[in-house]
């Protein structure tokens, strides 16, 4: 997984146990659910924190990581 995919899956796990009773399905919010959350949360901080580590040349991340992250934290509709 990269630090985005990472990200999706934290937002995705920490939602589901976020919902109310009613709507909640069997697997959430188990405890292993929201430390699975927890956890690609801090993975997804550590690839952050790593692919914004300034190089020597003061050109920063690589385009790719940029856009990959751009596409992450982008608000989206929630349908």
């Amino acid at each position: 997984m990269t630090g985005p995919d990472h990200y999706r899956e934290a937002e995705r796990l920490l939602a589901a146990g976020a919902l109310p009773e009613s709507e909640r399905d069997y697997t959430a919010p188990s405890l292993e659910v929201l430390i699975a959350g927890v956890g690609h949360a801090v993975l997804a901080l550590a690839a952050a924190t790593a692919a914004n580590d300034p190089d020597p040349t003061g050109l920063g991340q690589p385009a790719k990581v940029s856009q990959e992250w751009t596409a992450v934290i982008t608000p989206r509709e929630l349908s």
